[in-house]
């Protein structure tokens, strides 16, 4: 996976390679703020990312163009979510994204171990999957 650096709604950024030195695991989540499936899989997402934040991360972000800033940090309130998350922007250009949610799992050597178009069907989907890393 190329290094990567995006925006986050609290002022700061999250590069890829600077959270693989903390964490066994990058989970990039690419969402839009208007995305049923999105909003259906985020609690699920956050309660096992509560349970492993000790050797994982998830920095969810938005490919949509129209999303701000604004809007993903009301969303981000509105749903209770804990994890990083801000804007793709540009910086996510290198990956074809064939809709929206798609989901990365990214080991500690930088591998994609995951490529997950659509969301995961519920907790135990998702926990099953991070657990292979």
């Amino acid at each position: 996976m190329p290094d990567f650096t995006v925006s986050l709604t609290d002022g700061t950024t999250a590069t890829l390679s600077e959270l693989l030195k903390e964490k066994d695991l990058v989970v990039l989540n690419i969402f839009a703020s208007w995305c049923g499936p999105c909003v259906k899989e985020f609690p699920d997402m956050e309660e096992v990312f509560q349970a492993n934040s000790d050797r994982m991360v998830i920095v969810s972000v938005s490919g949509y163009p129209d999303d701000t800033m604004e809007v993903i940090d009301e969303y981000k309130a509105s749903h209770n979510l804990t994890f990083p998350m801000g804007l793709a922007g540009d910086a996510l250009d290198f990956l074809e994204l064939p809709g929206f949610p798609t989901t990365l799992l990214i080991d500690r050597n930088g591998t994609v171990g995951l490529i997950k178009v659509g969301a995961f069907s519920d907790k135990a989907d998702f926990e099953s999957k991070v657990s292979h890393f």
